[in-house]
């Protein structure tokens, strides 16, 4: 490696272990920080934030980059060196348009503001939350101008989870999704035969969950010597670092299916950060430049995996291990139906398969209206609780269960949004082609094991580290585009035949 190579990646190691800092800080915040912590949180928050926006900015960087254009244009675009200049220059040149000042302050408002959501969220008063919103949005259209935009600013935020996006390209993929889940809604709804899932409501130990969910994410593959599982008040996963990908969910004691399903959804995630290359450690490669990927990841475990046919009796033996008595009679058919009931619900994380895709289509809409003004935060409220009858068929209920059930808002994350249901839609396209290359995954899965598919996901996907956006996976590992359409089937012929729904 030339001296300019060993240059330029210091600098970057440098400027990685800053960022893996800030979120270990931003999970401690979530997980252990007392109440009185939130503004001296913060403060060091927005430092990070601050130093490291410094060091990307530097044009030290800028000259390196320009030093090497030539010989990484010259490399195989999948190799280390011309992924590291690629995506080393989008950031360079992406931090160059947003001010210093700027950057500092929607860190230290995304801090203060997820204290004020923890309360209001708590209050059910999304009155206490306000404030708060109205100034991140502030923030974060300032941010949109910084950055530029062909056609909305919106655009803007959604480049930041999702390189090459756009809110046209969404609105496309998103009109085909909704059409194809609103008609399977209706059918469910007016032909569908009755689904029972009362095994998975009830009275059920939070330290118990907490147990089952550690056997669950082991199940699938997580390195507990290489993470851990903690309580929040909003599910999530992070990556600290090399071998330190760490995992949060929440448990309710009348319910089972969300602690279930959010531990093979966050397991998911830090199963993908977990086998990112060594090699990549330590750079903008082993982040996640597109988060269309890792939520492919995280849903292809939750659902197509989680939710299957034929792993269900090795579910039913996890369950069964840990709540022998509520699941003793219990059969595989009647815990797969269960795990599978269709029903429109207020809680985005509780979501069904067939209507999780139009909670994130909600929040896209008004997400997209807030940037680009159309919406005031005032009537927030009020328009989410009309796309909810419109989408979903649901009347107005608390704060807490519309506007201020999920963190996202309250840490600036708009754009970040799409990326669930895009991923969704890749996580159909990758398990298709991860059967096709290795048959054995099925017979695999029916044994209650995940070894292939877990390999050729190590192989295909996560080895690529932050190389490439999920347009360009898309590309490089399906030779296909990012196509909703295998993902509506799928829905259509796995559904229609558990709700025994006659064909036409």
């Amino acid at each position: 490696m030339s001296s300019n190579w060993d240059q330029l990646l210091h600098k970057l190691n440098l400027i990685s272990d800053l960022k893996e800092t800030a979120s270990l800080l931003a999970w401690d915040q979530q997980t252990m920080m007392p109440p009185n912590g939130a503004t001296a949180r913060s403060q060091k928050l927005a430092t990070i934030e601050h130093i490291s926006h410094k060091l990307l900015t530097d044009s030290a960087i800028g000259s390196l980059l320009k030093n090497l254009r030539h010989e990484a244009c010259r490399l195989d675009p999948n190799s280390k060196n011309a992924s590291l200049w690629r995506i080393t220059d989008r950031h360079y040149r992406r931090a160059l348009k947003v001010p210093s000042e700027l950057v500092t302050q929607i860190a230290s408002c995304a801090s203060e503001a997820f204290d004020a959501w923890i309360k209001a969220r708590a209050a059910d008063d999304f009155g206490q939350f306000k404030p708060y919103l109205k100034r991140q949005i502030c923030l974060q259209r300032r941010q949109a101008e910084a950055l530029g935009y062909d056609e909305s600013p919106y655009d803007a935020l959604l480049d930041l989870y999702e390189p090459g996006l756009t809110s046209s390209i969404t609105d496309r993929i998103f009109g085909h999704m909704r059409t194809g889940i609103v008609e399977l809604l209706q059918e469910i709804h007016t032909k569908g035969a009755d689904i029972d899932d009362s095994l998975l409501k009830g009275t059920f130990c939070p330290t118990k969950q907490m147990d089952l969910a550690d056997t669950l994410v082991q199940w699938i593959g997580y390195d507990m010597s290489g993470g851990r599982l903690d309580r929040s008040a909003h599910p999530f996963s992070t990556r600290i670092g090399r071998g330190d990908a760490r995992i949060t969910i929440r448990t309710k004691p009348e319910t089972l299916s969300e602690v279930i399903f959010a531990a093979l959804h966050e397991g998911g995630h830090a199963i993908h950060d977990q086998g990112i290359p060594k090699e990549l450690s330590r750079s903008p490669l082993s982040g996640c430049e597109s988060l269309s990927i890792a939520e492919s990841q995280s849903r292809l475990w939750e659902n197509l995996f989680g939710r299957s046919e034929i792993v269900a009796p090795h579910l039913l033996h996890h369950l069964q291990s840990h709540f022998p008595e509520r699941f003793a009679d219990v059969t595989p058919k009647e815990l797969y139906l269960a795990s599978n009931k269709v029903e429109p619900g207020y809680i985005r994380v509780n979501a069904d398969e067939v209507t999780y895709g139009l909670h994130i289509i909600l929040r896209f809409q008004i997400e997209k209206e807030l940037i680009e003004g159309a919406l005031e935060v005032d009537d927030l409220p009020d328009r989410w609780w009309s796309l909810m009858k419109a989408l979903l068929g649901l009347s107005p209920a608390t704060d807490s269960s519309g506007v201020l059930q999920d963190v996202h808002w309250a840490s600036g994350y708009f754009g970040y949004f799409p990326t669930y249901t895009l991923g969704t839609i890749l996580s159909q396209q990758l398990f298709e082609k991860a059967i096709s290359d290795y048959p054995e995954i099925t017979s695999e899965m029916r044994a209650g094991r995940s070894d292939s598919l877990l390999a050729w996901m190590r192989k295909h996907v996560h080895n690529h580290g932050s190389k490439w956006s999920a347009l360009q996976l898309a590309e490089q590992e399906l030779s296909s585009q990012i196509d909703p359409t295998p993902y509506i089937q799928y829905l259509s012929k796995k559904y229609r035949t558990l709700y025994t729904i006659p064909s036409e």
